[in-house]
């Protein structure tokens, strides 16, 4: 029975460092995900397109945050800036300062002028860049280190409980 439950025990902390490993690893495809989205929807402000069409722009098609707040616009189209960034799905892998960036980004799409708007993605869209730098060089360390030493824990475990 001991050698049974030493077993479960390396499993259990090596599916839990893999689990953390891949917590990082969605964080890291995130930032990346809001790098192009905000470069999209930067083009699409450029062209002096509608709001709508900027987030469906940055949405690419794919059912995420950006394609659920432009529905939310459709169906709400008196909403004021603070009542749709109250409502936007902010991603829980996002930190408050991150989250920040792209507030203070999408912000700027309820601006009347064009080049505001543009202006506002594109200072968003800088400070993201160090954001995904950051996430990048940390993350792949990171990826390994969790992995390891879900592994190691639970070979150590295993040891000590046979």
């Amino acid at each position: 029975m001991r050698p049974l439950f030493a077993f479960l025990s390396l499993i259990a902390c090596g599916a839990l460092g893999m689990l953390s490993s891949r917590s990082v690893s969605r964080r890291m495809e995130t930032a990346a995900q809001w790098n192009a989205a905000l470069g999209r929807m930067e083009a699409a402000a450029a062209r002096g397109n509608s709001l709508m069409d900027i987030l469906l722009a940055g949405a690419d098609g794919e059912e995420n945050g950006l394609a659920k707040s432009a529905a939310y616009l459709r169906e709400h189209p008196a909403a004021s800036r603070e009542e749709w960034l109250s409502v936007f799905p902010w991603d829980s892998l996002l930190r408050p300062k991150e989250t920040a960036i792209l507030r203070t980004g999408l912000s700027a799409l309820f601006s009347p002028s064009r080049d505001e708007q543009a202006q506002g993605l594109l200072e968003a869209r800088n400070q993201w860049r160090k954001v995904l730098a950051d996430c990048e060089k940390d993350g792949q360390s990171r990826c390994r280190l969790y992995r390891q030493l879900g592994w190691l824990g639970g070979a150590a475990l295993f040891i000590l409980m046979i």
